[in-house]
């Protein structure tokens, strides 16, 4: 008498049976591939088709043939070849039975934040470890009958280095919402400053991965809908604001915090890249985009944040000057950002042939910064008002006033418009194609 061949809660006495049995049941996310598996490996598969009729005799000569295969999944394909049947394996993807509708994180001994569940950029301290935690809470689709696996990935180019504690769960056994907390150190060289690193959050199951949720980690590299773009770290420090030429009075001494400052002006397809629009008169991807008020700059960089999951703003005026005296490299050029001769590192009326040119052209500051003269005016976030005498630390500008600073000059200005210390102010409503913008961030 045949054996009956058990598969789970099902059996099959006949080769017909189990074709059939394979051709509804995708079996590589169901019970059925599993046991399927174990059938073949046993060879309880091999010694219920010797039993059986010539055809699934002849079928037992085909069984060594599918050895060969290098994981489950293959198994299984070539199973279903074996069987000519309609069976075909499927990748596994936990999004079919999950889905993803919040993360927070905890970068190092910052607060936690929302992160965007869509993938988001991570900046981290200037530190070789960093602690990272992260939450995820899932929405359950669907279930099955198995456990799958849940950790944390740290990949640099493209290959894993660090791997957090792993997260089994049985889906069959969740209710409507799956919530999991998952952490992992983020180790790196000292003079790491590229985004070559992420981190991943996997789903594995039957040796089969899917990638449910990845951030890029960097200190300075930013990709925002595909469009990429710099952030300069600029170390604390003290320095005279006001001197120089021409001298601001009264000069007076402020104290910086660390902070980032962006390697260049926000060009124009970096502003459309987040609002999908180009209100420059000067029209070219990589120019500055100008032609907007402060207000504007406001508006961009809160979608900015929403899209990054960053915290970008515009730069207090205290940050621009220090940062275009070069912070504490600075090699003290009186006048402009990064040299004596205002036409090897600026656009202004003499060079410019009157429009906006594409950033970094000319030579950057001792930072790595660069038009930090001309081009554009760089709308800053303080409220104008005159300098005061007192030493300052941190200063962020009055809260009430008419107008808003701008700093840099232009390729309309003349020379003393572009030094590093000359300040302009207009209403926050003000646009006009010599105003435009550079973004910081706190470190």
């Amino acid at each position: 008498m045949k054996t009956i061949l058990y598969l789970g809660n099902t059996y099959c006495s006949n080769i017909i049976e189990l074709k059939k049995l394979i051709d509804r049941s995708p079996a590589q996310d169901s019970l059925l591939g599993k046991e399927l598996l174990c059938a073949l490996k046993d060879g309880t598969l091999e010694k219920w088709l010797s039993e059986g009729n010539a055809e699934e005799q002849l079928l037992v000569n085909k069984l060594p043939q599918i050895y060969s295969g290098a994981s489950d999944s293959e198994l299984l394909r070539k199973l279903g070849e074996c069987f000519m049947s309609n069976y075909k394996t499927r990748k596994f993807d936990i999004n079919n039975f999950l889905t993803l509708q919040s993360v927070e994180g905890i970068i190092g001994d910052k607060q936690m934040r929302v992160l965007p569940i869509n993938g988001a950029n991570i900046t981290c301290p200037r530190t070789t470890s960093i602690q990272m935690m992260f939450n995820f809470k899932f929405k359950v689709e669907k279930t099955i009958g198995e456990n799958v696996k849940m950790f944390l990935v740290v990949m640099k180019n493209s290959e894993a280095v660090e791997n957090s504690e792993t997260y089994e769960i049985n889906l069959r056994e969740l209710n409507n919402t799956l919530e999991i907390s998952q952490s992992v150190l983020y180790k790196r060289a000292n003079n790491e400053f590229v985004a070559t690193s992420k981190i991943e959050l996997v789903a594995e199951f039957m040796e089969e991965r899917s990638t449910i949720w990845s951030c890029l980690l960097s200190t300075n590299v930013i990709t925002v809908n595909d469009i990429s773009f710099k952030m300069v770290y600029v170390e604390g420090g003290t320095f005279n604001m006001g001197e120089g030429v021409p001298k601001i009075e009264p000069v007076h001494s402020v104290t910086l915090t660390p902070f980032l400052i962006s390697e260049t002006q926000v060009t124009q397809e970096l502003w459309e890249a987040v609002l999908g629009k180009n209100p420059s008169t000067y029209k070219g991807k990589l120019n500055p985009v100008e032609n907007i008020s402060w207000r504007d700059c406001q508006f961009f960089i809160s979608k900015l944040n929403e899209i990054s999951g960053l915290s970008f703003r515009l730069p207090t005026e205290a940050e621009w000057e220090y940062s275009a005296k070069g912070g504490n490299k600075t090699l003290g050029y009186p006048r402009y950002s990064g040299g004596s001769r205002l036409k090897m590192v600026g656009w202004y009326e003499t060079n410019s042939n009157w429009c906006t040119h594409p950033v970094k052209k000319l030579e950057p500051n001792e930072l790595g910064i660069y038009d930090m003269c001309g081009n554009v005016y760089e709308w800053c976030n303080d409220i104008y008002e005159p300098y005061s005498e007192t030493p300052q630390t941190n200063p962020r500008g009055p809260e009430q006033g008419r107008y808003r600073v701008l700093r840099g000059g232009s390729y309309y200005s003349d020379p003393s418009s572009c030094s590093h210390n000359s300040r302009a102010y207009q209403g926050e409503t003000k646009k006009q194609d010599t105003f435009g913008l550079r973004l910081a961030m706190d470190a």
